[in-house]
């Protein structure tokens, strides 16, 4: 696993974001309790994916670092919506084999990162064009597609297959549409962002196999570096 200090780095140059600005943001997010804490310098704790997951999380919802425990607290814990899989799976899909429809969008997340970090590096090119993660803080909801599926996380949990029977399942979907009402209001606090990253608020599987490969590399030795 990467230090906290190698990790910082690399994530601004892979989002292409001012060092300090990151470093801002990981300060904020580790006071909140929300990044692994210890000890600095060459002791300084390593990063694991849920940490990762969190950064991104953050630097794709909103570019004010005052916000980011906000920003994580919100969306990642948005649970796992309505879920499409591909009946005939590939290779690559593999990677999202141990997800379930319990994870929340940062434990998701970082499962994925996770997961393509030990991928064998000929799926890669593949995974790298079809991965994708995108939220929309407009509504509160975030959608993580692949080679084989998708998977969107919004308020209240999946609904999709309550339209099946809308009457019997009335007073659910009642409750959903409230949550996401809800979360619409809640969302207006991270309104407007001045980032390529967030004109469209989402990054691609370029960008998350990077994140991914600081796992990958740091388990060979390559990242450890004081942090």
């Amino acid at each position: 696993m990467p230090s906290i200090g190698v990790f910082t780095r690399a994530f601004a140059a892979i989002t292409g974001t001012e060092f300090g600005s990151i470093m801002k943001l990981q300060r904020v997010l580790r006071d909140a309790g929300l990044l692994t804490t210890g000890a600095r310098g060459v002791n300084a704790p390593d990063m694991v994916p849920l940490d990762a997951a969190r950064m991104l999380i953050a630097v794709l919802v909103t570019d004010k670092p005052s916000l980011a425990p906000l920003a994580v607290s919100e969306f990642g814990r948005l649970p796992a919506g309505d879920r499409i899989m591909s009946e005939v799976p590939t290779p690559e899909g593999a990677v999202f084999s141990g997800l379930t429809d319990s994870m929340s969008l940062e434990e998701t997340l970082a499962g994925v990162i996770e997961g393509t970090a030990a991928a064998p590096l000929e799926h890669h090119k593949l995974l790298s064009r079809n991965l994708k993660l995108s939220c929309n803080p407009t509504d509160l909801t975030a959608d993580l597609s692949w080679c084989d599926g998708r998977s969107r996380f919004s308020a209240g949990g999946p609904w999709m297959m309550l339209l099946m029977d809308p009457e019997a399942n009335a007073q659910r979907l009642d409750e959903i549409a409230a949550e996401q009402e809800d979360a619409r209001i809640r969302a207006r606090v991270f309104a407007g962002y001045g980032s390529r990253i967030k004109t469209v608020r989402e990054v691609d599987g370029d960008l998350l196999m990077e994140v991914a490969d600081l796992f990958r590399r740091a388990e060979r030795g390559e990242t450890r570096m004081a942090g």
